[in-house]
């Protein structure tokens, strides 16, 4: 509560990491958030060995090289007087887990640091010996998946990916073996877990899309992971404008766990209409939709389709009907975001610069002290320049490839 309190992103760091040292042993998923938060502030020596003990407790760490990369961005962080030992811890931490070629570009950058440390000819030969057996193997994997029958196949390469899972390769790769198991008939309910861990540590929605929608679909699946999995895909960025047929599927889901909630049966209904018509027809849909929501003095069904509206009206540009929508989403809620974007580009194009510093003012006041701070301070650290500059930014990096969980 106190670090939540306060404004400097040091001193909240600080706090946090404090935080995090004292709930490790009873609330360690709580803190990990803690101590990622900490990080992200002002990434610190002290908090990232907190979030190294966590994470070596973690299955998954093992998975997409993620003790490695914090492991680097330890190194990248270390003062002159630990520097070395952070360097060999880095390579160590690479050959622990088979990761050979990873190894390698940290001796790399231990020699270019340390060219006469006294390890550096045994680890590296240690390091070419992993990388190579790392290769024949699978070398070996992918002659076996030439010559498995049609029925053995999806189980072949979901064991396939669960072996690059392991190692350095691509998660780009990985996603595309995963994708075949599931053409080729692998359970759905196996992969469907690695599926989305790799979406999310590539950060790519689509594939996200396509394993939550995915998931949707295993049978017996425990209902509050369902629901979990549904409440995910619903509120993704722009779903039901990208993905409208996915957005309907996760929405009936929830309308179905929860009849009584009328503004998820109007997103539901909104993305019915967006994936079942084309864009010359739903407007006309969405209309008598928004007529049967008034009528029936559903406020916060009528809220979701004038914005649906407004936006049908924005896609064709016509600015004087998405205005009139977005006037009417401002009377049922001042603060939607939707419309203030709309009126704050209105006010500008106008030139109506009362009206605009008034929007800018209320889009302000709804900022929340500590995430302006935040806001805030990440630029600095983004422009900082030099040695420490650089390697914060790499120390971020890493951090975040190895929290994607």
């Amino acid at each position: 509560d106190l670090a939540g309190r306060e404004p400097h992103p040091a001193v909240k760091a600080a706090l946090l990491t404090r935080a995090g040292r004292l709930l490790a042993d009873t609330q360690p998923d709580r803190a990990l958030g803690v101590l990622r938060e900490s990080f992200r502030l002002a990434p610190s020596l002290a908090a990232g060995r907190l979030l190294r003990q966590l994470l070596e407790q973690d299955p998954a760490s093992t998975r997409l090289r993620r003790l490695g990369h914090l492991a680097d961005a330890l190194r990248d962080l270390a003062e002159e007087s630990d520097a070395e030992a952070l360097h060999v811890e880095a390579v160590r931490t690479h050959l622990q887990h088979g990761h050979g070629e990873a190894a390698l570009r940290a001796l790399d950058r231990l020699r270019a640091a340390f060219p006469a440390h006294p390890e550096a000819a045994d680890l590296q030969a240690f390091a070419e010996e992993q990388r190579d057996s790392r290769h024949e193997l699978l070398q070996a994997q992918r002659h076996a998946l030439a010559e498995v029958t049609p029925a053995e196949r999806g189980a072949v390469l979901l064991a396939y990916a669960e072996m690059l899972l392991a190692g350095e390769e691509s998660p780009a790769d990985i996603a595309a073996v995963l994708g075949d198991a599931v053409d080729a008939g692998a359970p759905t309910a196996e992969v469907v877990p690695l599926w989305l861990e790799v979406a999310r540590a590539m950060c790519d929605e689509a594939l996200l899309v396509r394993a939550l929608t995915a998931a949707l679909e295993i049978e017996h699946a425990d209902a509050l992971q369902r629901l979990r999995w549904a409440d995910e895909l619903a509120n993704m960025s722009e779903v039901v404008r990208r993905f409208p047929a996915a957005a309907l599927r996760a929405l009936t889901v929830l309308a179905e766990a929860m009849p009584e909630d009328g503004a998820l049966r109007a997103r539901r209904d909104v993305a019915r209409i967006s994936a079942e018509y084309q864009p010359e027809e739903r407007e006309a849909q969405l209309g008598a939709l928004r007529e049967a929501a008034v009528r029936a003095r559903d406020r916060d069904g009528e809220l979701l389709l004038c914005i649906a509206l407004a936006q049908a009206a924005e896609a064709r540009h016509d600015e004087q009907t998405a205005e009139r929508h977005y006037r009417r989403v401002r009377t049922l809620a001042p603060d939607a975001p939707e419309a203030l974007d709309f009126f704050e580009r209105w006010y500008r194009r106008a030139g109506d610069h009362k009206r605009l510093l008034a929007a800018l003012s209320q889009r302000l006041s709804m900022v929340d002290g500590a995430d302006a701070a935040a806001c805030a301070a990440r630029p600095r650290g983004a422009e900082r320049e030099g040695v420490a500059g650089g390697a914060r930014a790499r120390a971020l990096r890493g951090l975040a490839q190895a929290l994607v969980l």
